[in-house]
């Protein structure tokens, strides 16, 4: 997830946002602090075989472009597009859920 986006953007994070400015953070700051810990450098700590990503294409809080990087970084694991935003992933969590719980049945977790 892009951390400095939704702290950016989200609507339900406006009072973190207020928050920030009154201890002298602008939003750009935030995102610097991200960044120098290492949020966009973390690595699975499970195969990536296991691992088994859900993205909607039109998201602003989980870029396409941001997951596109992690999952390249992450070894290409698994991966399903959605058609929608963050919030319209929400009409797809059916399916969603169907092919997680497919995916976790195929598991060989001997």
């Amino acid at each position: 997830m892009d951390l400095g986006a939704l702290v950016a953007h989200a609507p339900v994070l406006g009072a973190m946002r207020e928050d920030l400015t009154r201890f002298g953070w602008q939003v750009e700051d935030f995102a610097r602090f991200v960044a120098r810990l290492g949020w966009d450098e973390l690595r699975p700590v499970i195969p990536t075989d296991r691992i088994h990503l859900f993205a909607a294409k039109d998201d602003r809080f989980f870029r396409p472009d941001v997951v596109r990087a992690m999952w390249r970084r992450w070894g290409k694991p698994k991966i399903r597009w959605y058609p929608g935003s963050h919030m319209g992933f929400l009409t797809h969590l059916p399916d969603a859920i169907g092919r997680l719980r497919r995916f976790v049945d195929a598991l060989d977790l001997g």
